[in-house]
């Protein structure tokens, strides 16, 4: 490869001038060209600080930014979460680091020229002799760019901190400008102890479980929110009262205590439960309120929801275990209709499809055409091998209940209401009907809301329990779903009431819900009780899951390959 030969006339004009020394000297501090090639250009590098030599000391994260436009330095502390630190906005100012740390110079005593020689008068029309030798000068060496790499102490004004990493830009930057590889990084990042777990402190019966373990989440104690939204949903609206209820009794072995009998109550609007001991005469205890509404945590450390709650649970309610006997019919309606995992109809039979051989299907239910609520539920434990629930169970049971021989109609009702109305010497009919006159109807006639009716009924002290109203409002003739109130009244105060003969029906039987399911929201033990069901039609039941057997062998049955002739 041919080069162009050097011209003898400009190497020696370069040499001459190389040893020229002019009487003025200049010196050219330009930094502009420096700025523009480098400006928005930062290195990044991940330092630390080991203190921990100094009493009360420790290592510190520090983040140290290079600045190649004019090689100034600035660093930061990171400051963790709960360090118990002050968050200084800069560990360092940006400015430039020198390399030896001595006593600090006088005001003028560093510059960047050194002047010789000052003669004429100061300010203008003054001159002054740069110093070419630069006599005096003090010599104060700052960090560059090539200081800096991994594993490298800075001494930043007496404190030593080590380089430990850089980012991407930085190792790509020493890459191309030094030729120099990025160094396996140091580990600085100090390792998290482990997570305390908090500990909540027992419930000590002041005020709700709710509030207090809210007091203990923050510093500042604030109120637990609710959830507006599914108190405005759930809450009652008409006849629809969004109330659980069950019946229980203590699990335990005291003779004083496995007599006594309680109502749990399950509001949807807020998931808060309230256990009620009914009066039980002669017994020596204090009936009525035994645990206040709130919301209870079960020991898994979650609130009770209405799935954990059906007949046959234990739950444990403030250090009292509860057996679950029993539940009204809107809380047995509700859970079927929701869909519950224990009141699942179709999630049960899939279930006893796969636990009831197909042999003890035939014997025990081939030959039978209705068999009592307790023979069905024997019938159903010995033959399965998986263990229901009686929840589970009673829905069974009542899906395949034969009609029952008591039908709950109006006319019932409506003597019950009467003769309990004789009883208790009730006699403002007049405030009643005046009371339902002054709610809103259609067209000014008398046909108002059944609501509306409960309402009034209930704020004017009807002495009728809610079970036997609500039944009541239910079971009134409703022309265009509304009640005329004046027939209404009329009927509850009929001169025929004192000779009407109640006859005597047990809870048991009145209890049983129609054949409409108005809806009867009876407390006492008699869903699951052997006269609460008349019967069951086992032949129903056989029919249905020998079906379903049938249609789980076809769907696991393959299918046959299909074959195309050419």
């Amino acid at each position: 490869m041919s080069t162009e030969p050097a011209d003898p006339y400009f190497v020696h004009r370069k040499n001459q001038a190389a040893t020229m020394q002019p009487h003025r000297p200049y010196e050219k501090c330009d930094t502009l060209k420096q700025f523009l090639d480098n400006d928005r250009k930062v290195l990044r590098f991940y330092c630390i600080w080991d203190n921990s030599s100094e009493m009360f000391g420790d290592v510190r994260e520090l983040v140290l930014h290079y600045f190649l436009a004019d090689d100034t330095i600035e660093i930061r502390e990171v400051i963790r979460a709960n360090s118990g630190r002050d968050a200084a906005p800069k560990f360092l100012r940006r400015s430039k680091v020198p390399k030896e740390v001595g006593a600090l110079h006088k005001p003028g005593e560093i510059t960047e020229r050194t002047i010789l020689n000052v003669f004429g008068p100061m300010g203008h029309g003054g001159r002054y002799i740069l110093d070419s030798l630069k006599t005096g000068a003090v010599d104060k060496s700052c960090y560059t760019d090539a200081d800096l790499t991994i594993g490298a102490k800075v001494n930043v004004w007496g404190r030593e901190v080590t380089v430990c990493d850089m980012d991407e830009f930085t190792a790509h930057h020493y890459a191309s400008k030094f030729s120099v590889a990025k160094n396996t990084p140091i580990h600085y990042k100090q390792t998290e102890a482990a997570k305390i777990e908090r500990e909540i402190p027992p419930y000590n019966g002041w005020g709700s479980e709710e509030d207090s373990r809210a007091n203990c989440l923050k510093l500042i104690a604030q109120a637990p929110k609710r959830d507006f939204i599914k108190f405005m949903k759930k809450d009652r609206q008409g006849l629809d009262s969004h109330v659980l209820r069950f019946f229980a009794r203590l699990d335990t072995n005291r003779p004083i205590d496995m007599d006594r009998t309680f109502i749990i109550s399950f509001f949807l609007s807020d998931d808060t439960i309230s256990v009620f001991e009914p009066e039980k005469r002669n017994s020596g205890i204090v009936h009525g309120k035994f645990i206040e509404r709130s919301k209870i945590m079960n020991p898994s450390g979650g609130y009770y929801q209405a799935e954990d709650i059906y007949v046959g649970a234990v739950v444990n309610f403030r250090s009292h275990q509860f057996v679950i006997t029993d539940a009204d019919e809107y809380a047995l309606s509700y859970a079927e209709q929701h869909k519950f995992p224990e009141a699942d109809l179709t999630r049960i039979m899939d279930a006893l499809c796969d636990s009831i051989p197909e042999n003890v299907l035939n014997e025990e239910f081939a030959q039978k055409e209705s068999v009592s609520y307790v023979d069905f539920v024997e019938l159903i434990e010995a033959s399965s091998h998986m263990k229901l629930s009686q929840h589970a169970i009673l829905v069974i049971a009542r899906k395949y209940a034969n009609e029952s021989a008591l039908k709950i109609t109006y006319d019932l009702v409506l003597k019950l209401c009467r003769y309990r109305l004789q009883k208790m010497n009730f006699d403002r009919y007049d405030e009643l009907r005046k009371a339902l006159s002054q709610c809103p109807s259609e067209d000014n006639d008398d046909l108002i809301d059944p609501a509306d009716v409960y309402r009034v009924c209930a704020g004017v002290g009807l002495p009728l329990k809610n079970d036997l109203l609500t039944a009541l409002i239910q079971k009134v003739p409703k022309p265009n779903g509304r009640v005329d109130y004046k027939s209404f009244v009329e009927e509850l105060n009929s001169i025929e009431a004192a000779e009407e003969n109640v006859p005597f029906i047990p809870d048991s039987r009145l209890t049983v819900p129609d054949e409409e399911k108005s809806g009867w929201f009876g407390l006492r033990n008699f869903h699951c009780s052997p006269d609460a069901i008349p019967g069951v039609n086992i032949k129903s039941f056989y029919d249905d899951l020998v079906a379903l057997k049938q249609a789980q062998a076809q769907s696991l049955s393959p299918k046959p390959k299909s074959v195309h002739f050419s």
